[in-house]
């Protein structure tokens, strides 16, 4: 059994190349107008889980044609194979990464958004933090969105991340993969 800390992977951006709130904006908003005010008014009313979760419902795709960072995943099955425990910690809606957790095969569990705040930033250091407990987990993640997170966490793992991102987070000795 590994000693590792336990993993938390972000989906989009991370995991995938992609973002699935875009994705379902593209496929179930964009091409029927009649949802584009209820999208509108549910995203600046505060209640992007919300239409997280009621358009997310409405997207059908498969798992497997998402455009996965080969690498990163290569590794993160490696790492499964060595013990760790690893989760996918997304601000997508849960339904959705679910889906892709089931596809992919490797995570222990799913935190995404549900009903309450958006599982990004701060909300999911928190989250991470009274699961784990603070500086007891890793997190791998892409984005400005993740600092927070990384603040939070005892390793971090930078994925896919532009930049000023890499050179925000140089500081913390971050294992990187492109």
């Amino acid at each position: 059994m590994t000693t590792a800390l336990p993993l938390a992977v972000d989906m989009d951006g991370t995991l995938i190349r992609s973002d699935m709130s875009i994705r379902t904006l593209r496929s179930v908003v964009l091409p029927r107008p009649w949802l584009w005010a209820k999208m509108l008014w549910l995203e600046f009313s505060g209640q992007r889980p919300r239409w997280k979760r009621e358009f997310g419902a409405r997207l059908a795709f498969d798992p497997a044609q998402l455009d996965y960072n080969q690498p990163f995943l290569d590794w993160l099955h490696e790492q499964k194979q060595a013990g760790r425990e690893i989760i996918l910690a997304t601000a997508s809606n849960e339904a959705l990464a679910t889906k892709v957790a089931d596809h992919v095969g490797i995570f222990d569990s799913v935190l995404g958004t549900r009903d309450g705040p958006n599982l990004r930033q701060e909300v999911k250091r928190d989250a991470l933090n009274e699961r784990y407990g603070e500086g007891k987990y890793a997190y791998a993640g892409n984005s400005a969105h993740d600092f927070p997170v990384w603040e939070g966490a005892g390793e971090v793992i930078v994925v896919n991340a532009p930049p000023t991102v890499l050179a925000q987070m140089a500081h913390r000795d971050p294992l990187i993969f492109d």
